[in-house]
């Protein structure tokens, strides 16, 4: 009897090609560049992936109390840790609030992204509909950043048509997050 065949694992690496590709959600018309995130895991180490996420949400806590300059201490500290914890997990492709809850308990990134506590898939689910725009936000600044990183020293800038096109993507991305927490219900 002859071995079953197994597949060679293929890397997920994002595309950025000028020419047209094949239709996709990401895609606004044929003349653009096309950008498909896939797991930012495959660009960057989780170590620069961590530091990143607190760097960036220092950004926008500090942003947040510029803007506000009323309150006292930014509101986005006590979120700080659901916030890193879902843009890690939806830049890893790791959508589902249960599978999510579940990596707070078993894998070392989630469990320190979380301080240590396990949301329920309630709370997470919850959070990303209330802090949405805030979760896109943080994951498209890392995805540039991974994409700028990867340019192999060219500091160009990345085209602005790229920088929406690969908003909309993540935002679907947690669109499918909200599709799987109802499925789930």
């Amino acid at each position: 009897m002859r071995p079953a065949y197994i597949p060679e694992p293929v890397s997920k690496r994002w595309e950025y090609t000028p020419s047209p590709a094949p239709a996709s959600p990401c895609l606004a018309s044929p003349d653009q560049p096309c950008f498909r995130p896939g797991n930012i895991r495959d660009w960057v180490d989780i170590g620069t992936l961590i530091s990143w996420l607190d760097e960036e949400i220092a950004h926008l806590a500090l942003d947040q109390a510029a803007s506000n300059p009323s309150v006292s201490e930014p509101g986005i500290d006590p979120a700080k840790p659901m916030l890193g914890l879902l843009a890690y997990a939806y830049a890893t492709e790791t959508l589902d609030s249960a599978e999510i809850s579940r990596n707070c308990e078993s894998l070392t990134a989630f469990r320190l992204l979380s301080d240590g506590r396990v949301p329920t898939p309630a709370e997470i689910a919850s959070f990303r509909r209330q802090h949405r725009d805030l979760i896109v936000t943080l994951l498209v600044t890392l995805f540039l950043r991974a994409f700028s990183r990867s340019s192999r020293g060219s500091r160009k800038p990345v085209p602005l048509a790229l920088a929406s096109q690969l908003g909309s993507c993540l935002a679907g991305r947690i669109d499918i997050a909200r599709h799987l927490d109802t499925e789930d219900d």
